[in-house]
């Protein structure tokens, strides 16, 4: 998004016009940035945005703690379709190749324990995005809910 800043005859002074994107959920504008502001102080914010958001409308959630939960949908997933099968797959392998005496004792209990650890990983994505659900659950306005 694209501003522009204009001094003032007042020292220190600067008048910011933020540009606007306006789509049919309502309209951001960019308030702050900080890569844009090198050296001034203005606290741990990397960026802020104004929103006026029409009712019903849903928009991404950001800030520190929403970003340390949104990838919990995707690891489950990522586990649901692909992981898990995998890792089955492979301690089944191994547990045919050592059957037939073609691997130790060793390599089979290798596998069984990063199956295990993959199960384990993947109860860790069901419960991080259960936890996710109950936040956003939380943070929506009961007059929104329907």
């Amino acid at each position: 998004m694209e501003r522009t800043v204009t001094e003032t005859s007042i020292p220190g002074l600067l008048v910011v016009d933020m540009k606007a994107i306006t789509d049919d959920r309502g309209t951001v504008r960019e308030f702050f940035r900080a890569s844009d502001w090198n050296d001034a102080p203005f606290g741990p914010w990397r960026q802020v945005n104004v929103t006026t958001t029409r009712r019903g409308a849903i928009r991404g959630l950001h800030g520190e703690d929403v970003q340390l939960r949104i990838p919990a949908a995707q690891r489950v997933r990522r586990y649901d379709s692909d992981l898990i099968e995998r890792a089955l797959a492979a301690e089944k392998t191994v547990e045919t190749a050592y059957a037939r005496g073609g691997l130790a004792l060793a390599d089979l209990l290798d596998a069984r324990r990063a199956l295990k650890a993959t199960q384990d990983d993947a109860c860790d994505a069901h419960a991080d995005f259960a936890e996710a659900l109950a936040a956003l659950a939380a943070a929506v306005p009961e007059e929104t809910k329907e």
